[in-house]
């Protein structure tokens, strides 16, 4: 009896330690490969959200650039537009400068010249000088070897008319001077000791001064400023219509003068239930003429009264007739009139 219950007891302990043990007899190992088969079958649903999430940032990634890229563009079209009128204004403030310098008597060299020095006549140098009435200039200074010394003018001759035209001041002598080609002949009424007499000079060219290259002054050019030209769209949203003013050689294309081109119609829409199309230019609607996309907006909400507007279409450079039926206005469309910017080129 001792012997049979050593024997159970035995078996006990082999039953025992037979039921911790795997088919391979390793614990560790059986733990692993249930791990690695839990990670096999979640691998999937792992990788499926991986790239879900990196979609997701991708497209998040575009917008934001997309953003920043609109604002560029903008703050582009602003820059050049700045540039452009700075560079204009630039310009024109050079040519009155030039003028300035002119009117002060530093013309090109290239124009006309006479060589003396005059000045402005008042009541008393009038008397003085023997003059019935107060005007002409008075000669102040007459340049050496100049064709006004050659033609015998003198210091203190008062010029009363050029080439029979009165002399009124110095700015209307210099200007006559100025206008007379080189090399023509000029008649001048003077007046030297209260008596008239009337001097022939030959106008000549103005020298340069000594040391000094002749005064030129050439503009230099304005180079053309590539701006993005922005294209303004309206967009109807309660009719599904999208439209942009047409006219030049976009309308001639179209076999229009100008108009409203409908850039999109959207589906199941009013516009695309009346029959109409991307492409279609409405040149006409309840009647009125449309010469651009604010015009047909105007006329559509000056009719809304009605319930179908008669729209003349031209497609395929072919006039037809649609009737748009107005859906009733809502509140949530109330400002359903849209503006888009897009630029046309870059």
């Amino acid at each position: 009896m001792y012997k049979a219950l050593s024997f159970l007891l035995f078996a006990a302990i082999l039953a025992g330690g037979a039921s911790g043990q795997t088919p391979n007899g390793n614990p560790q190992r059986e733990e692993e490969r249930r791990s690695q088969v839990q990670k096999d079958r979640t691998a999937p649903f792992v990788q499926a959200e991986a790239v879900e999430s990196a979609r997701r940032d991708l497209l998040l990634a575009m917008q934001q650039h997309g953003i920043q890229l609109g604002a560029a563009l903008q703050t582009l079209q602003n820059e050049g537009r700045e540039l452009e009128r700075q560079a204009r204004q630039h310009a024109q403030e050079l040519k009155d400068m030039v003028a300035q310098i002119q009117a002060l008597g530093f013309p090109p060299a290239s124009v006309s010249y006479l060589g003396v020095g005059v000045e402005e006549i008042d009541s008393a140098r009038a008397k003085e000088l023997k003059l019935k009435e107060e005007r002409g200039v008075e000669i102040r200074r007459v340049e050496p070897d100049s064709p006004a010394e050659k033609a015998g003018l003198k210091e203190h001759d008062v010029v009363l008319e050029y080439n029979g035209q009165p002399v009124e001041g110095v700015e209307s002598f210099t200007r006559m001077v100025r206008e007379t080609p080189v090399g023509r002949t000029a008649k001048l009424l003077i007046s030297r000791d209260g008596n008239t007499q009337t001097v022939t000079a030959v106008i000549g060219r103005r020298p340069a001064l000594p040391g000094r290259p002749p005064y030129t002054f050439t503009m230099p050019p304005i180079p053309p400023i590539d701006i993005p030209r922005p294209v303004m769209t309206l967009r109807a949203a309660r009719l599904g219509l999208e439209i942009e003013s047409i006219s030049g050689q976009l309308a001639d294309f179209f076999g229009v003068k100008e108009g409203a081109l409908v850039r999109s119609v959207e589906k199941d829409s009013p516009a695309e239930k009346a029959g109409l199309k991307a492409g279609d230019v409405i040149v006409k609607a309840a009647g009125e003429t449309i010469a651009s996309a604010r015009d047909l907006t105007q006329a559509l909400r000056s009719g809304s009264d009605r319930k179908t507007v008669p729209l003349q279409v031209v497609r395929n450079k072919k006039e037809m007739t649609l009737n748009l039926e107005l859906p009733e206005r809502s509140r949530s469309q109330n400002r359903g009139e849209g503006v888009r910017i897009r630029q046309d080129r870059f």
